[in-house]
C-alpha cells in the first residue's frame, strides 16, 4: 500500500521524459513497463496515446514490489522473442483451423450434393 503522502509532500511528473530521469531509465523501457508489467502512469481521459502523469510515490511503491526487479536488455529480448513465437504458432495454429473449416465445409457439401444425386437417380 502507498504511504501515506499529503498533497504537498506528492510529487507529479507530467511527461515521459520527466518519469524517465526520475526513474533513470529510457523513455521506451518504461514504455515498456507500463504496457507489460504495470508500471503505474495515468492518461489524460484514459485515452491510450495522450499525455502521461505519474505521482513519484507510486513510483517509489512500484519499484519496491511489482518492479523490484527491472527486467534486463537480455532478459527483455528473449521474452519478447519467446513472445514472437508464441504469436508465430498462434498464427500457424489459426491457418490450421481455418483450413480444417474449409474441408469440413467442403465435405458436406460434397455429402449433400451426393446425397441430391443419389436422390435423382433413384427417382
Amino acid at each position: 500500500m502507498v504511504s501515506a503522502v499529503t498533497a504537498s509532500e506528492r510529487k507529479v511528473l507530467h511527461s515521459w521524459k520527466e518519469i524517465a530521469s526520475y526513474m533513470g531509465l529510457s523513455v521506451r523501457t518504461l514504455q515498456r513497463y507500463e504496457q507489460y508489467l504495470g508500471l503505474p502512469i495515468r492518461r489524460f481521459g484514459g485515452v491510450a496515446r495522450s499525455s502521461v502523469t505519474a505521482f513519484t510515490d507510486e513510483l517509489d511503491y512500484w519499484m519496491q514490489t511489482a518492479g523490484a526487479h527491472p527486467v534486463g536488455r537480455a532478459e527483455w529480448e528473449h521474452a519478447m522473442g519467446e513472445l514472437d513465437a508464441l504469436r508465430s504458432e498462434v498464427t500457424h495454429l489459426r491457418k490450421v483451423a481455418e483450413e480444417l473449416s474449409k474441408k469440413e465445409i467442403e465435405r458436406s457439401l460434397d455429402s449433400k450434393l451426393d446425397n441430391r444425386a443419389q436422390f435423382r437417380s433413384a427417382s
